[in-house]
């Protein structure tokens, strides 16, 4: 039985979404009753909407739904509720930084869960790297994908980049428009953040290519 602390195991458990192999490990546990998981995602200012729709709402529900089972299961079989540790980043990633900061050095907490948006991941990643705890960015879109993973390890970025969405739009409209039913104009309004300009980028040339002519 190898002795790590309860930080770890939380880290390793979150690791196997895609390594599963990290949970062969035995994993002696600390003592207490619960783990603490923290995460910083925007209840005001612009991004309260994306967070309040796909976010927030989730993981309250994952909260709520593992503690009523009994508590989160550990490698070793035990259950242990759920602390949350909550901070709203106000849309500004500054607030977001100082946040993540907090909850690493000041709460300790065993586990910190993504924010919503791909600048708000972008912006926590090196500080997700530094204090050793795995980044699953699943609401975050960029073709650098691949690039950040190599150089943060522990990143996960879960949706693909803009190209991929674009090319999909670009076969779904180009059927349509083939078969009559739309014509070859299309107007694409785009948000003004990380996100937004990853899928423009992607959505120009792939216009362009189906010879779509596209107000962006």
């Amino acid at each position: 039985m190898i002795g790590i602390s309860r930080r770890a195991s939380l880290r390793a458990l979150s690791l196997g979404v895609t390594s599963v192999a990290a949970l062969a490990v035995g994993i002696a546990m600390a003592q207490d009753d619960t783990v603490t998981i923290g995460y910083a995602v925007a209840r005001t200012g612009p991004n309260a909407t994306g967070a309040g729709i796909t976010t927030i709402p989730n993981y309250e529900l994952w909260v709520d739904t593992v503690n009523k089972a009994g508590g989160l299961k550990m490698p070793d079989g035990s259950r242990k509720m759920i602390e949350v540790v909550e901070y709203d980043n106000r849309s500004a990633n500054e607030d977001l930084v100082r946040a993540i900061e907090r909850l690493a050095s000041q709460d300790e907490v065993d586990l910190i869960l993504p924010p919503w948006g791909t600048g708000p991941n972008l912006a926590i990643a090196p500080l997700m790297a530094r204090f050793g705890y795995p980044q699953l960015a699943v609401s975050a879109v960029t073709d650098k994908a691949p690039d950040f993973a190599a150089r943060w390890d522990r990143s996960f970025w879960m949706l693909g980049g803009g190209h991929d969405y674009a090319a999909g739009l670009v076969e779904v409209l180009t059927t349509a428009r083939d078969a009559g039913q739309i014509n070859d104009k299309v107007a694409v309004v785009s948000v003004a953040d990380g996100f937004g300009i990853d899928l423009i980028k992607g959505a120009r040339p792939a216009f362009e290519a189906a010879r779509f002519r596209a107000g962006l």
